[in-house]
């Protein structure tokens, strides 16, 4: 209600006030109401991926990135990013082991042998003082051991 100078009360200005009132509140109520779950998306909207919070992302949501059966365009740009990064690098790793030299499969039992026997060539020529394992050859047995071992390492530098 409306005061005129003289203090008095104008009931018609105040019916006025009344009805504008009114008329906005149809307007409001009229309106489609928002249930609390489209609030919340309109919400999830107006926001960006850093202002979510981690306990608003939906589980469904963390499905579709994990499974990647979202479409692309609709995951957040870090995410689109991680996966051309992951893509590349996987193409990366495929090529290189394609291209990826590989050694016979004695390769390694060989090598493995020599460096025993040759470890074992040593120690028995220790053991028994120069006698064995060829009698009569003496200290060259150190070395005929050594020479085993010595082509056990140089096969090691080939290994791929």
């Amino acid at each position: 209600m409306a005061q005129n100078e003289d203090g008095t009360t104008d009931e018609k200005v105040g019916a006025d006030e009344l009805e504008n009132t009114a008329v906005k509140g149809e307007a409001k109520a009229s309106a489609t109401p928002f249930d609390d779950a489209s609030a919340d998306k309109a919400d999830a909207k107006n926001t960006t991926d850093s202002e979510r919070d981690p306990e608003d992302v939906s589980l469904e949501e963390v499905q579709n990135i994990l499974n990647q059966e979202a479409d692309s365009r609709d995951l957040p740009k870090s995410v689109q990013k991680l996966l051309v990064h992951e893509q590349e690098s996987t193409k990366r790793v495929e090529e290189t082991i394609k291209n990826a030299k590989s050694n016979p499969r004695w390769f390694v039992p060989v090598f493995s042998v020599l460096l025993v026997v040759g470890l074992a060539w040593v120690v028995v020529n220790y053991i028994t003082g120069g006698t064995y394992p060829i009698p009569g050859l003496g200290n060259w047995n150190l070395l005929i051991g050594f020479a085993i071992m010595m082509v056990g390492f140089l096969m090691t530098m080939w290994w791929n």
